[in-house]
């Protein structure tokens, strides 16, 4: 019996050393395997970007809606943009102001604007925006091209921009919004003549991190 005993016993003593050397073992390898672990970049903190945009727009004209262009480009802080454009109207508005003299009436407007994005999923951002600008109006003389009368006017455009973002450095826009002019005092133009509704469709191409 006293034989059986010591035969366990020394079965035992070799069962829990044979255990403590492959817990080392495995100690050793998952420090091994911890250590081949390249640490992971920490994720921004901040969101930026710089971008470009051109937007054609249907804007307010003499009673009905004409096409204007812009070109500009800002900044973008987390959820805030910042920057400024150049619009142009595409005129055809012609009108005899002396006979038998033809004059083209032309319009053109820098504005800085400031944006708040509002939505953000995956692949669609909604922005509003305000552009604040001043601009310039003139009859030019069609047969020469000269300036006849000219005038300046101050501009207010608050907007709302839908983008649909295929690529993350491509946005795809449509805009619409309300104009505003005023101080426009100009032989057969007005404030009215200018303001109003705007909508249109841009596209946006920059660096956002």
């Amino acid at each position: 019996m006293s034989r059986i005993a010591l035969v366990v016993f020394f079965c035992m003593i070799a069962l829990m050393t044979m255990a403590q050397l492959t817990a080392s073992d495995t100690t050793i390898v998952k420090q091994d395997t911890i250590s081949k672990e390249k640490p992971k970049k920490p994720p921004s903190k901040f969101e930026y970007g710089v971008f470009g945009e051109s937007f054609a727009r249907f804007t307010p004209g003499f009673d009905e809606d004409r096409l204007s262009s812009s070109f500009g480009g800002g900044l973008r802080f987390e959820f805030i943009s910042v920057g400024f454009a150049v619009h142009k109207l595409q005129s055809d508005i012609y009108s005899t102001l002396i006979f038998p003299n033809s004059f083209l009436f032309e319009s053109r407007h820098g504005a800085g604007f400031l944006g708040l994005r509002v939505v953000k999923t995956k692949f669609v951002h909604g922005e509003m925006r305000l552009n604040i600008g001043k601009g310039d109006a003139v009859w030019q003389r069609k047969s020469t091209g000269e300036d006849f009368i000219r005038d300046e006017f101050d501009l207010l455009e608050p907007e709302v921009i839908i983008s649909v973002t295929p690529f993350k450095y491509l946005h795809l826009m449509i805009n619409a919004g309300y104009r505003k002019v005023k101080d426009l005092e100009i032989a057969r133009a007005d404030n009215d003549d200018l303001s109003g509704i705007t909508f249109g469709v841009g596209v946006k191409i920059g660096f956002f991190n």
